[in-house]
Order: C-alpha cells, then sequence, then structure tokens
C-alpha cells in the first residue's frame, strides 16, 4: 500500500539535518520502484561492510586494495540511487513549483535542487559536493555504467583520507536536497512560514507525483496537520485532497474542517479510549 504521511514536524525536513531529506526520498521512491528499494538496502549493507574494512585498514594496516571487491559493489547499487534520485526531484519538483505558487499566490517559485554525494559525470572530480554552488543546474542524466565508472574513479581518488579517517566520504549517503524559493535557500535563509509553505506543496505534489507513477492513488495521513496552517492554507489542503481516492485525518475537532467538508467526511471520535461513529 502506498503512502503519503504529513506530520507537524514535517516542517524540519526543509531546516533540518541532510539525513531526514535523504530518508524521505528513500520512502518515497521505495514504494513505487522495486528496482530503487533493492539497490538501497544492497547500498546500505556494502556501505557497513566497506566502512569496517576501512577502519580495520586505518586501526591494523593492510592491503588497500581489499577494497576494490566493496566499490564495485557500491558503485553499482548507489549510481541507481543516484540516478533514480536525481530524477524524482525533477519530476517532484515540477509539481511542487505548481502548487508553491497557488500557495503563494504567484509571488515566489520554488526549486528542488539535488545536490548528489558524487559528480556522476565528472569521474577527475574528488570533492564535488564540497564545491558545487545552489545555482549549478540539475545534472544531466547519464547512463548507469558511466555514473558507475564515475563513482568509483572518485572513491579511488579519496582512498588515503578514507582510510585515514575509517569511512566512505563519497556516495548518495552524502546527499542534499535544498528547497530554493526565489533563490532564497529555505533551510538556512527561509521563514518558518515559508518552510511550511513549501513542505505542505511537496506533500501535496508527492500524492500526484505517486499517482502517476503507479496509476492509482495513494492513502494520504495527515496527523494534526490543519493546526499548523493558516485559513488559506487550510483551504488549499482541503480543495486538493478531494480527488484521493482515501485519506485519513486527526485534529482535536471538526472546526478547522469546514462544514462542507464535514459533511462529505466520516467522523470517528476516540473517547476514553473507545471509537465512536
Amino acid at each position: 500500500m502506498a503512502v503519503v504521511l504529513f506530520l507537524p514536524q514535517d516542517v524540519e525536513l526543509i531546516g533540518g539535518a541532510p539525513g531526514p531529506r535523504r530518508h524521505y526520498l528513500d520512502t518515497a521512491l521505495s514504494q513505487v520502484d522495486a528496482e530503487y528499494h533493492d539497490a538501497l538496502a544492497q547500498f546500505t549493507h556494502v556501505l557497513a561492510q566497506r566502512n569496517a574494512l576501512l577502519k580495520l585498514l586505518a586501526e591494523r594496516g593492510g592491503d588497500p586494495d581489499e577494497l576494490a571487491y566493496w566499490d564495485e559493489q557500491l558503485s553499482t547499487a548507489g549510481a541507481l540511487i543516484t540516478l533514480r534520485r536525481q530524477q524524482a526531484v525533477i519530476e517532484l519538483g515540477e509539481l511542487a513549483d505548481g502548487i508553491h505558487r497557488d500557495l503563494t499566490g504567484g509571488r515566489e517559485r520554488l526549486r528542488l535542487c539535488y545536490e548528489p554525494g558524487f559528480d556522476v559525470s565528472r569521474p577527475d572530480s574528488a570533492d564535488f559536493q564540497m564545491q558545487i554552488k545552489l545555482d549549478v543546474p540539475i545534472l544531466a542524466t547519464s547512463e548507469l555504467a558511466e555514473a558507475g565508472a564515475s563513482f568509483r574513479a572518485q572513491l579511488a581518488a579519496r582512498r588515503g583520507e578514507e582510510m585515514a579517517r575509517g569511512m566512505t566520504l563519497v556516495g548518495p549517503h552524502r546527499d542534499e536536497l535544498r528547497f530554493i524559493a526565489d533563490e532564497v535557500d529555505l533551510g538556512v535563509d527561509g521563514s518558518r512560514g515559508q518552510q511550511r509553505t513549501a513542505v505542505l506543496a511537496l506533500k501535496l505534489a508527492e500524492v500526484e507525483w505517486m499517482h502517476s507513477r503507479m496509476g492509482e492513488w495513494p492513502v494520504l495521513l495527515l496527523d494534526e496537520v490543519l493546526a499548523e496552517l493558516d485559513a488559506r492554507r487550510r483551504a488549499y489542503l482541503l480543495a486538493r485532497i478531494n480527488g484521493v481516492n482515501q485519506s485519513l485525518m486527526t485534529g482535536t475537532g471538526t472546526e478547522l474542517f469546514g462544514q462542507e467538508f464535514c459533511e462529505r467526511a466520516r467522523i470517528l471520535r476516540v473517547v476514553a479510549g473507545q471509537i465512536r461513529e
């Protein structure tokens, strides 16, 4: 069952650490792309094995060529993950931009900027992520074999540093996703309201994106979200989800939902641990 989950704390998706943003992409893609799901599981396993070997080499020494086996597997899975994330960000970004313009009355454009943890097209770049700028366009999708070769070359270029630090420094586990509104990085300089609007646009875009990928609507789960939105954004959200086959929304009362919406909804109350219709 494909699900889009929207929580009040999702506003931290933009302003918080990059790990949850990578997890968001993984969760969305794994629901619609079985090959991605398998590659992610493989990458996670190989990354742990490779890091363990790097720590062993750093502490006790040994033959660095032992890394070649893990490099091959890591680059194969990592290249697929990076290219699929890149394509998903492009598609989600196009949908989110239109929704974001509606939410802001046409005042702001939203751009999702994907910064991969390795350069899929420049095998000689060992420190690509540290050099990337916000105005660099999203990379054109490369062939899987080319991306894998670039990944392996960049692993080789940083092998000495990785052995010294005992960790893998190149790959999709170091990806970043930024939210840019009129060239302002919302994760750095965006207001709380701007971040909340961008997350709302992203989640609604995710619903449409999943529908386009699967041919059916995902189940939409919204927990106490309306209380975080102003009246205009609440009305917009309620209007947008009317087309979804099934949505489950929680709240402490029905007043925020509006009479017209409540007349079409099935309302359940939880009282002293009992569910009553």
